[in-house]
């Protein structure tokens, strides 16, 4: 009998929560990835990472009144080598640079697809 693949556990984080509620229902598609929790704000995806076991963060850049790079700042203070998957509608290449240089795996834009999402976090 052939062993089951480990399944990549996910947090979400993005101020919207029609876009986390889609999101969380189009990647319990995928057999392999696991949304293990998915919040709105820095300090309750900071909470989590305390909390539950993350292999991948995907992180929107626009968080309302807060931006998705205090997340990663914060996240690589407290320990989390993880990757942290940029998810965002827009954002500028001096802030995308920013983002990488500070530890990003990598910027997926909302508007492509779901495959290249799911091979993203792969």
């Amino acid at each position: 009998m052939a062993e089951a693949a480990p399944r990549i556990r996910l947090l979400l984080i993005d101020d919207h929560a029609l876009f986390r509620e889609g999101l969380v229902r189009l990647l319990a598609t995928e057999p392999d990835l696991d949304v293990v929790a998915h919040c709105a704000t820095v300090s309750d995806g900071i909470a989590v990472l305390g909390s539950v076991a993350v292999d991948v963060v995907l992180l929107d850049v626009d968080l309302g009144n807060q931006r998705g790079f205090d997340f990663l700042v914060r996240a690589r203070r407290s320990g989390f080598k993880g990757p942290v998957l940029v998810v965002t509608a827009g954002i500028s290449t001096r802030e995308a640079a920013a983002l990488l240089s500070h530890g990003a795996a990598g910027i997926v834009l909302k508007q492509d697809t779901p495959q290249l999402l799911a091979a993203g976090i792969r």
